[in-house]
């Protein structure tokens, strides 16, 4: 099993013996019969989860088909579902199961180049120098460049063109400034928000309900990609767990140090908390935190 700095009680059952799995939250695999891992997931209850596969007939043939082959499921216990969700990634990514579409694409990953003679450009490749991501999502990524392309250059008032305009090389940089900055500061993001807020109202008061839908779309984007962007204060995340709580000391959505706590006078003592994860693969971490955290 891979090294890693997330506790788990690693146990191996039989189909015959799912029953028996407890109800706690962690990682499960699917292996067959040769021992090749089929299938990774997680849950906060392994024993309702890992029994659901066998308990009825699915919708989906493809999860009928994995569960025939199904010779043991091997567990492995974590203290809490974030351990779990945070290990379920780098589990996947290890044994690239035949039965796990997410977390396979990290090939295209793509990242919003903003150093190019355009004011935006989508990229597979890391720029070198001003740019945003990575971002997985690369439809987010177009609508988002026709949405600058339309809105561009962009002043004190969002003035949105069907036919994008020619810009000069300081309005290019200009706009490419302002992108970076409301994708770094909160405030900006906020102001340039509202202003998308205020264009959709103008095209809804003229009954342009097609150039309203795509700002409305937009926003939608605009939010996706500050969750990445955004820099998150430092704060601290308790899960209750059995005779305390769990501590995790998270910045930027990602655990930095981890702590265990058996009540609220405790002095904490962090453990430093470093996976060494490249950067395709901060991303897939700071959304399984996001979305524990929201």
């Amino acid at each position: 099993m891979m090294k890693t700095i997330i506790p788990y009680k690693e146990l191996i059952y039989c189909k015959d013996e799912v029953k028996s799995i407890g109800n706690r939250p962690g990682v499960y695999f699917m292996v067959d019969s040769n021992g090749i891992v089929m299938y990774i997931g997680k849950s906060k209850s392994l024993s309702k989860r890992v029994r659901s596969y066998f308990n009825k007939v699915h919708e989906r043939e493809k999860i009928n088909r994995m569960v025939m082959f199904i010779d043991q499921i091997k567990i492995l216990e974590t203290e809490t579902h974030l351990d779990a969700m945070m290990l379920e990634i780098e589990m996947i990514k290890l044994f690239r199961p035949l039965y796990n579409s997410q977390f396979k694409k990290s090939v295209n990953y793509s990242y919003l180049d903003l150093s190019s003679k355009s004011v935006i450009a989508i990229s597979a490749k890391k720029p070198k120098k001003g740019y945003l991501g990575p971002f997985r999502n690369s439809d987010n990524l177009e609508i988002f460049k026709s949405l600058v392309d339309k809105i561009s250059p962009i002043g004190n008032k969002l003035t949105f063109k069907i036919i994008p305009k020619r810009l000069s090389v300081d309005e290019v940089k200009d706009t490419q400034h302002f992108i970076l900055k409301i994708f770094k500061d909160e405030a900006s993001l906020s102001v340039f928000t509202d202003r998308l807020y205020a264009l959709m109202e103008e095209f809804i008061e003229v009954t342009e309900y097609e150039s309203a839908a795509f700002i409305k779309k937009a926003i939608e984007v605009v939010d996706y990609l500050s969750r990445t962007t955004l820099k998150q204060k430092e704060q601290l995340h308790y899960v209750k767990i059995e005779g305390g709580f769990k501590v995790y000391l998270i910045e930027d959505y990602m655990v930095k140090a981890t702590a265990l706590s058996k009540g609220d006078s405790d002095q904490l003592v962090f453990i430093d908390f470093d996976l060494k994860l490249s950067d395709k693969d901060i991303l897939d971490h700071q959304l399984v935190i996001f979305h524990e955290l929201k």
